[in-house]
Formats: C-alpha cells, structure tokens, sequence
C-alpha cells in the first residue's frame, strides 16, 4: 500500500509524509517518488525500540496503507498506544480495530484519493485528531491489555489440555 500513500501524499503537497522501515521494493518506491517529483514524501529507514516510539509519538497519525489481509496489524495498536488516531485501509483485520472517526478513519483500498482526503481531515481537524488518538490509547487500555491477553491464552491452554475454565 506504499504506492497508493505516496500518491496519496502527491495530492496533499503541503503537507509532510514519512515512511519508516526497508524492504524490497524500497527502490521502486524512491523513484517512484523521484520521478513524480514528490518532494513531501521523506524515507526514514528501518526504525525500532525508542526511535520508532518517538516517531509515532512526534506524528499527528500513522497510515496503515496495507494491500494485504492482514489480520491485527501491531502498528495499529502501537499507535493507538502512543495515543495516535490512525488513517487504515478497508482490508482484512484493520477496520475491525480502527473505530471510524472514534480513533481514526478507514480509506478505501488502493485508493489514493480518499487516502488524501483522510490524511488532510486529520491536517485540519488536529483537536479531533487528539481526540481520536487518545480513544485509541483508551481502546488499548482496555481491550488489549496483558491481563486479558494473558486470561485469554490461558483459556485457550485449558480448553486444548481439557481443564475447567
């Protein structure tokens, strides 16, 4: 979905996109951003531990643009966690863990103009966009939590190993 984001970015010159991480198809995608001439689209490499924390907490929200049926995306929830809305794609397990206009908006796949027009709402609406990010930090509080994770792998040992719940 890194193509339809740095279309989506084209159509949103004044505004700033990142993409962090590497992978093969990094090239392709620089110069897909060379030769459109997009000049707000900024790779940042691979990121983890503090530095992608600090990224993701310095952004007004976090795309998740995938083309894949991805079934819980931990960038989702690693953004709600840093109190971050989050702008996901109508695929797979994403929209099941995005709320619409709670804790972010869902765009239709492979589709850069409504990526566009969700990525300047979040640009104009920033006290919304607080709003929402701070939904997503209190939907991971209480549905994503280790003391639920951990109940839950629990009764799913039992029930395989056939004790009383």
């Amino acid at each position: 979905g890194l193509e339809t984001f740095i279309r989506a970015a084209a159509l949103n010159p004044t505004i700033s996109h990142y993409i962090a991480g590497t992978g093969p198809i990094e090239l392709k995608l620089k110069a897909l951003v060379e030769e459109e001439s997009i000049v707000n689209v900024t790779f940042l490499g691979f990121k983890s531990g503090d530095d992608l924390k600090a990224l993701i907490s310095q952004s007004a929200c976090v795309v998740v643009p995938s083309e894949w049926y991805e079934n819980c995306p931990m960038s989702v929830l690693e953004s709600f966690a840093s109190a971050r809305p989050v702008i996901g794609s109508d695929i797979g397990g994403i929209p099941e863990l995005i709320s619409e206009s709670v804790d972010g908006l869902i765009f239709k796949t492979n589709d850069a103009q409504d990526l566009a027009l969700k990525i300047k709402w979040m640009s104009i609406n920033k006290d919304e966009a607080i709003n929402m990010g701070l939904s997503g930090r209190k939907k991971v509080e209480d549905k994503f939590n280790k003391n639920l994770h951990y109940a839950g792998l629990m009764s799913i040992y039992k029930s395989v190993l056939g004790e009383a719940k």
